[in-house]
């Protein structure tokens, strides 16, 4: 092989030249598969990279949707909670309205009854008090009742034994009474 000199380069071999071509080569392969090594691995980052930017992208969405969600259906459920505790207390409050309703009905009712016989045995009192004093007292309710019997033919008035002389002596008046 010939040296080739030419003036300001070095001589080169061409045996040496054409000699490291497949080194070169295997060197540029050997680069070549680094790179699309680097190629692969920058894929495969860029990949995982995208992945988790979408997971956190979708978890941030899905936590905010799901939030969102979870206030409408707590509130959703708060008016309906506060609806049926609502028909509650006025449903409890009708009861109640109605029982105290119905307490004072039977109050009033055994009240009455109560009154009633208590105002009978004060009249009884009294008229006893009063016709032991006054005897014409007796007469005059004898009169008095007689007056508004308007379906009887007869009537039977009973009277103390002590009051009979004073009954007999008017007995033609409480007759004509009787009529009218």
């Amino acid at each position: 092989m010939s040296n080739v000199v030419t003036s300001g380069f070095k001589s080169l071999n061409q045996d040496a030249l054409f000699g490291q071509i497949p080194r070169l080569s295997g060197e540029l392969k050997r680069m070549s598969n680094r790179l699309s090594d680097q190629v692969e691995l920058l894929k495969e980052k860029g990949y995982e990279d995208g992945y988790n930017a979408g997971y956190e992208n979708g978890l941030k969405a899905g936590d905010t949707e799901g939030k969102r969600a979870g206030l409408i259906l707590a509130q959703n459920q708060a008016e309906a909670d506060r609806r049926r505790e609502a028909a509650e207390f006025m449903a409890d409050w009708e009861t109640m309205r109605q029982q105290f309703e119905a307490s004072v009905k039977e109050w009033f009712d055994r009240s009455e009854e109560v009154l009633a016989e208590m105002s009978m045995d004060v009249v009884r009192q009294i008229l006893a008090s009063e016709l032991e004093i006054n005897q014409q007292y007796a007469l005059e309710i004898a009169k008095d009742v007689l007056q508004h019997i308007t379906h009887a033919r007869r009537a039977r008035i009973m009277i103390n034994p002590a009051d009979f002389a004073l009954f007999e002596s008017h007995r033609d008046a409480l007759m004509v009474q009787s009529r009218e």
